[in-house]
């Protein structure tokens, strides 16, 4: 959110604030004057999944002792708003530069940022300089000073009774030596003002107040201190005015000091002073006025001063042709110099008057003079020995990353101009930051393109001004809040968070608008269901295709929808009639496909409001369904203020907040007839003590027949001199018997026990069965600066919420709740209690304008749970291994204890084996309140389990996998994990019989332990067969290995002589007979194969061809011999042809029994050694 003239103050919850600002003239539309923005401060509010636009409304029922408090908090973006580079000032080779409105100490407690030129001319900071007493407000840096060996910053301070009491921090080192980060030397304190510091020549010079007088305060440095010597008073103007808004400078013994609003005597306004120094001291009064001669009126002169060689250099700005025809500002170049006779009264006109605007920093060298403007810097440079010759040497313009304020300050040291670029009012963009942007000259001089030579940039994060907690609404187990400040994506362009309910310290997402804008207020309004989100953004701008408005705050509302993958966005709504400031999605509800959005009317700033109705067609698409507006148009009644819906009643609420007689607002009800449509209201609810300006509709609640109508202004301005001043009050309104409709009367009234003027009680209103709860955000009207700073009458307090529950059958008026609900870091002007929204018993309570550590107004959501304090635990694993569990539990802060626990909240198993430990969880609530629980861990460790035979297994039969130990009572599955199919085998083994890597998991109440693998290679057993039997004749034989695979690898080896042999292929030829065996190897595995033996074999027989069997026993029997006869025959046959023998037995022996002596002939067949059929024949002589 923009901060003005007031920005952040931050709270930190376990802390208690010293000061805290109001939230301004919410009754004047709330607008946030000092943020520059108009927020309407309001809360989506489901009734029966309808939403009212307030801040707010929760429903719950109390009981002693409620859950503790959830504290969700936004998430910072980058600050844009700390006025870094307002205030520059440098010396040789050092800068200093001011982060007035830095939070990280306190809210707005400033910082200094002190920097040195590097070898390579870069600025590199050095130090950090903050004060030692720092407090919301301080704005530390405010102006600051640097020579030498001291730095000076002034800030703004506040004495007990709220009275401004500026003061001066010093900080001093030795010389030669290096600026360090830390905390003021020492304090000069205002007398009671000190303002603009300025170094120069062993002197400090401020601005000051003494008693009545306005002046000039002079400290001089004796013994390294400064003390005060002198005080300077000013003169007055014309209208007794002592030199206001003055500036100051210093140098060459003048102390120069300019207003841009003194009155002169001739009728023209501003003027510049010179006090002279004498010696040791300056003049008590003003040696010169130095005024512009060509001043005839409208001239704004005397804001900016430089003192260069003696003389005084002043710039003025008038309204005029700037060459072009169109009239501007024109910015005018005085020169002054000292006459001979010494300083007097002097006017001269214009060295150089320049087509340029606005200026408020000058800087004059030798030879050439800066205006720093916004926006803009530019230079002249002298054409000779005056300047009465001069030409543009340097125009920048603003960088692209810079915001609007570049120019504001800047400062000249060995040829780098440093230029500020402060978000000073200006209105920071994703695209810019503020920055110092450092321009180096170049050899030639200045020039128009002269590049920036360095951009110095912070890092600060925080979401200040988001007013987070503005609207919220959930669905499911979706908690939503809007933070319609937020500037992710623009100033105050908006965001809804989205949460998981119950876990306030998980990162949320942030929701943005499609096409984000500045200041539209995105997450104004909120409203939920049916995974349908809607989001009021109703400062966005009708923007025209050339980027100009056509509509200025026209508004839209935005709807998003549950997907898969998140919410996403779906669709836009408008008003079915554009206007500029409508305002449309100021609240939002909905219900069961219906949208509902309300938009001002503020063409003619009459804010009468519309509520308009939409509603989903079979596409899909949200169209305009109808209008609903009041029967009588009250100016400024903000019809649709509060909007609640439900299936068949809509009630829509105004909060006049016009002071006015006759000004008597209403709440209007609308029925719904067959289906919604455009129509005026049923009924109107009026209460019978209706004030002017009582805000009453402000806030409206409705459940069954009842309806709560909030009037925070309550008495209004009907009783002036009730001291108990917008206190507020609640009305009951009970549906008559005949239905709503005409004039209906409240039924109850409620007010507080502890009424306080501005106390705003009703601002926000729920009903919950027998149950009222009303906020009362407090005081969010007022605006007392040193009130709101200070708080030193203790007057402003923090918000709360009223419980009221309903003794009997119907409500009864009374002022005496029967609860009050605090934050849980109370502060004053918190806006506790501002929105509100409850579900499932648990109650959202949005503090929007808490400053919490995230920055000031950055609002927080606290939660209150209803009692009976239920703890939800996340169902603990069983403890399988020694392995730590940490112990979780909602409510967070609780201590756990029991066996094992360690103090981090951890359960170590590493001392148990099997069994149960009980382990308790014991919570303090807020409010003292002690609960136990208990819950059990089973600590349930497995043996450790490994496979055997193992890793890797090369089988050609089936092999038997064991699981080691075997564990008792455990079970086991088996996986073939390369196939992911599971295998069947027993607790304790499984037979493989097939390749794969096996693992086995072994599981007993709920614990499980898995196996390494074993990896099983089945192979089919190797074999060798040969081409031939044997060697026969010397022919090779071929031997062959099966089966055969390429990816294997096949060693060959003839072990007859143990010689490995070079073939390695599927086969091998053999030329000498021998044994010879393959071993192959392949994935890790050896398998050998049975040997095969092949003899060397030569193809001959010997027959004889005489015998004499005459039992002698020699050579008694016929024969014949040779090798490897088969298939063989023999026939022998007598002279005449007869058989006498036979035999197929190679070995036989015939010893011719039956025949006599005699030549007989053989006829002999066999299969030879190389396979093939053999036939010889011959004779053979018997002799006896």
């Amino acid at each position: 959110m923009t901060r003005a003239n007031v920005s952040a103050k931050k709270a930190i919850f376990t802390s208690k604030k010293t000061g805290i600002p109001t939230i301004r003239s919410l009754c004047k539309l709330l607008m946030l004057k000092s943020l520059k923005i108009s927020l309407m401060i309001r809360v989506a509010v489901p009734f029966a999944g309808l939403f009212l636009m307030l801040c707010g409304f929760f429903n719950v029922a109390w009981a002693q002792c409620p859950a503790p408090t959830e504290v969700y908090l936004p998430v910072g973006d980058l600050a844009k708003y700390d006025y870094f580079g307002l205030k520059i000032d440098t010396y040789g080779d050092y800068m200093v530069a001011s982060e007035m409105l830095h939070d990280s100490l306190e809210v707005e407690a400033g910082l200094l940022h002190v920097y040195r030129l590097d070898a390579s001319q870069q600025w590199k900071e050095i130090a950090q300089l903050t004060p030692s007493d720092p407090q919301i407000y301080l704005r530390f840096g405010m102006n600051v000073t640097i020579d030498a060996t001291s730095i000076v910053a002034s800030a703004q301070s506040y004495d007990d009774a709220g009275n401004l009491a500026n003061k001066l921090y010093v900080f001093e080192k030795v010389p030669g030596s290096e600026w360090v980060s830390g905390t003021e030397s020492y304090q000069l304190l205002g007398t009671p003002y000190l303002d603009a510091p300025v170094l120069s020549e062993n002197n400090l010079i401020a601005l000051a107040s003494q008693s009545s007088n306005q002046g000039v305060a002079v400290f001089t440095k004796t013994g390294g201190v400064f003390t005060l010597t002198q005080f300077l008073p000013f003169p007055v103007d014309e209208n007794g005015m002592a030199l206001p808004f003055p500036v100051l400078t210093a140098g060459d013994g003048l102390i120069a000091a300019g207003s841009a609003m003194f009155q002169n005597a001739d009728g023209t306004v501003g003027t510049v002073i010179l006090y002279e120094k004498n010696g040791a001291t300056f003049s008590t009064s003003p040696v010169a006025t130095l005024r512009p001669a060509d001043d005839v009126g409208g001239m704004t002169y005397g804001r900016q001063i430089a003192i260069h060689n003696g003389n005084v250099y002043t710039g003025g700005w008038v309204t005029g042709d700037n060459g072009t025809g169109i009239f501007k500002s024109l910015l005018h170049f005085y020169e002054f110099k000292k006459p001979v006779s010494g300083w007097a009264n002097a006017k001269t006109n214009a060295a150089v008057k320049t087509p340029y605007g606005t200026s408020e920093s000058l800087i004059v060298t030798d030879d050439e003079f800066f205006f720093g403007g916004y926006q803009q810097v530019h230079a002249y440079k002298k054409n000779g020995s005056s300047w009465s010759s001069v030409t543009l040497s340097m125009e920048l313009s603003k960088p692209a990353s810079s915001t609007e304020f570049f120019g504001l300050w800047m400062s000249l040291t060995n040829n780098h101009l440093v230029v500020g670029g402060p978000a000073a009012g200006g209105i920071p963009t994703p695209a810019t930051r503020e920055a110092i942007i450092d321009y180096y000259r170049p050899p030639g001089g200045w020039a128009t393109n002269t590049p920036p030579h360095q951009i110095i940039t912070k890092t600060t994060l925080n979401a200040a001004g988001d007013l987070y907690g503005s609207s919220i609404t959930s669905l499911n187990n979706e908690l939503f809040v809007g933070a319609p400040g937020d500037d992710e994506m623009g100033l105050n362009s908006g965001a809804v968070y989205v949460h998981t309910k119950g876990k306030p310290t998980s990162p949320a997402v942030r929701l943005f608008e499609p096409k984000s804008h500045n200041r539209s207020g995105f997450g104004q309004s909120i409203a939920a269901g049916d995974n349908v989100l809607v989001v009021g953004a109703p400062f966005v701008d009708s923007v025209g295709n050339n980027g100009i408005n056509v509509f200025d705050r026209m508004g839209k509302a935005y709807i998003y929808k549950r997907t898969a993958s998140g919410w996403k966005y779906h669709s836009q709504l408008v008003a079915p009639t554009l206007s500029m400031n409508g305002s449309f999605g100021q609240t939002v509800a909905y219900f069961n496909k219906y949208i509902a959005v309300c938009a001002y009317d503020l063409t003619t700033y009459e804010s009468d409001g519309r509520v308009y109705l939409y509603k989903e067609n079979d596409a899909g698409k949200y169209v305009y369904l109808a209008t609903l507006r009041p029967s009588i148009d009250i100016k400024h009644d903000f019809f649709g203020r509060a909007i609640v819906m439900s299936e068949n009643t809509i009630v829509v609420g105004t909060g006049d907040t016009e002071r006015e007689v006759g000004h008597k607002m209403h709440v209007f009800v609308f029925e719904k007839h067959g289906e919604w449509k455009s129509a005026t209201e049923d009924a109107r609810l009026l209460p019978t003590n209706k004030g002017y300006g009582d805000m009453f509709g402000y806030s409206v609640a409705m459940e069954g027949d009842r309806i709560v109508v909030g009037a925070p202004g309550y008495p209004g301005t009907a009783l002036l001199n009730d001291q108990l001043f917008y206190r507020g009050a609640a009305y009951i309104f009970k549906r008559p018997a005949s239905g709503w409709n005409g004039t209906v009367n409240e039924s109850a009234q409620l007010e507080p026990s502890d009424a306080t003027s501005h106390g705003n009680f009703g601002y926000s209103v729920a009903i919950d069965d027998d149950q009222i709860y009303a906020g009362s955000p407090f005081a969010i009207d007022k605006a007392e600066y040193p009130n709101y700073v200070t708080n030193h009458d203790n007057t402003l307090k923090p918000g709360k919420v009223y419980r009221f529950v309903r003794n009997g059958s119907d409500w009864l008026s009374t002022k005496q709740e029967d609860e009050q609900i605090a934050s849980i870091s109370p502060d004053w002007l918190d806006g506790f209690g501002c929105s509100l929204y409850v579900t499932n018993h648990k109650l959202y309570i949005g503090a929007t304008y808490a400053d919490t550590e995230r920055g000031f107004w950055s609002g927080s959501v606290e939660t209150y749970t209803r009692a009976p304090l239920q703890f939800d635990i996340p169902e603990l694993p069983v403890s399988c291994d020694d392995r730590t569990l940490k112990l979780d539990a909602a409510p967070e802060g609780g201590i756990w204890s029991g066996p094992g626990v360690t103090a981090d909240g951890t359960f170590d198993p590493k001392n148990f084996t099997n069994e149960k430990i009980s382990l308790r969880y014991h919570y303090t609530t807020i409010a003292g309140c002690q609960t136990d629980t208990t819950v059990t861990v089973t600590v349930n460790k497995l043996l450790p389990a490994s496979l055997t035979p193992g890793p890797t297994l090369c089988i050609t039969s089936p092999v038997t996998l064991s699981i080691t130990p075997v564990d008792p009572g455990a079970t086991a599955t088996w996986m073939n994990v390369s196939t992911n199919t599971p295998a069947q085998g027993s607790a304790s083994a499984l037979v493989v019989d097939a390749s794969g890597s096996y693992v086995a998991t072994v599981s007993r109440d709920g614990c499980t332990v898995e196996t390494a693998p074993v990896v099983v290679n089945k192979f089919t057993p190797p074999a060798l067969t040969a081409s031939h039997p044997s060697i026969c004749n010397g022919v090779p034989v071929t031997i062959s290995l099966t089966p055969f695979d390429n990816d294997a690898t096949v060693t060959w080896t003839d072990l007859s002589t143990h010689a490995t042999l070079p073939e390695s292929g599927g086969s091998i030829t053999i030329k000498t007979g021998g044994t010879f065996s393959a071993s192959v190897s392949q994935n890790g595995c050896v398998l050998e194969s049975p040997p095969i033996t092949l003899q060397n074999m030569r193809d001959s027989v010997y027959v004889p061809n005489i015998f004499t069997p005459n039992d002698d026993h020699y050579n008694d029997y016929f024969e014949v011999r040779g090798e490897d006869l088969s298939q063989f025959n023999l026939r022998i046959y007598n002279r005449l042809g007869t058989p006498v023998y036979h035999t197929d037995d190679p070995a036989f022996r015939w010893t011719a029994p039956d025949v006599s002596t005699g030549v007989y002939y053989w006829n002999i067949t066999y299969l030879g050694c190389d396979s093939e059929q053999k036939h010889i024949k011959g004779w053979v002589h018997v002799m006896r």
